[in-house]
């Protein structure tokens, strides 16, 4: 009731992934069938996780969002000062 509800196309992809799973169970994992539907798997798992939709991490967002902050108060303060221009100096370097 207070958590987020999954979407119907969700469970139903997970019902039909739960579904190719007990069917290979009952497979040799050589035979022709296993490996159809092992790939009939793996494409559930892509409509489930397409790339494009990957989770931004909170702590990324949460550096992204102090950087910008920052910025703005160093704006903020030369507009009314005379303050030489180090915002970048100020700005964390993001880890690669």
């Amino acid at each position: 009731m207070f958590g987020r509800e999954p979407k119907i196309e969700a469970v139903k992809l997970q019902e039909i992934k739960l579904d190719i799973l007990d069917h290979m169970i009952n497979e040799t994992p050589g035979s022709d069938r296993f490996s159809a539907l092992r790939k009939e798997l793996e494409k559930i798992e892509k409509m489930q996780n397409p790339k494009g939709m990957q989770k931004i991490d909170i702590n990324t967002a949460l550096l992204v969002g102090g950087n910008l902050l920052g910025i703005l108060v160093i704006v903020a303060y030369e507009q009314k000062h005379v303050f030489a221009s180090t915002a970048r100096n100020f700005v964390l370097k993001t880890k690669t």
